[in-house]
């Protein structure tokens, strides 16, 4: 939240995207995007939209996908309309939290796909798996 506060104030771009205070207020009301939310040893995280205003401003559901998504070959099949997009594209991004957790924690860690646009989900959701001994309730 106080990284989106700072673009917001600052007029910044986060990666590619512009912030205004409709991005940060997303991003306070759901604090599994980016960060996730322990429960357990499983985390659960959402990726923040691509274009998370644009993501807002988008009245049809293929612009309301083509927003959230960050891969680029699957936001251009979406604008030319392939009707079957495979759903294990989902997995790299999986990828960017398993590889960031592994190498936090020094371990192997398993990620799995809850949801995504292109499942059905309005976001794309994760499922972190921690190894056991990790958390200490």
């Amino acid at each position: 939240v106080k990284t989106m506060e700072k673009h917001a104030k600052e007029k910044t771009l986060f990666y590619t995207q512009e912030v205004d205070e409709k991005v940060v207020e997303h991003v306070k009301a759901d604090q599994s995007i980016e960060g996730g939310i322990r429960d357990g040893n499983k985390v659960f995280i959402t990726k923040i939209p691509y274009e998370t205003k644009l993501w807002y401003e988008a009245t049809d559901e293929k612009q309301k996908i083509y927003h959230m998504c960050h891969n680029p070959w699957i936001r251009e099949a979406i604008l030319e309309n392939h009707d079957e997009i495979p759903t294990c594209i989902c997995n790299a991004s999986g990828g960017y939290y398993k590889n960031f957790w592994e190498a936090v924690l020094g371990e192997e860690v398993e990620v799995e796909l809850l949801e995504s646009p292109l499942t059905g989900g309005e976001k794309c959701k994760f499922i972190l798996h921690l190894p056991e001994g990790i958390v200490k309730d």
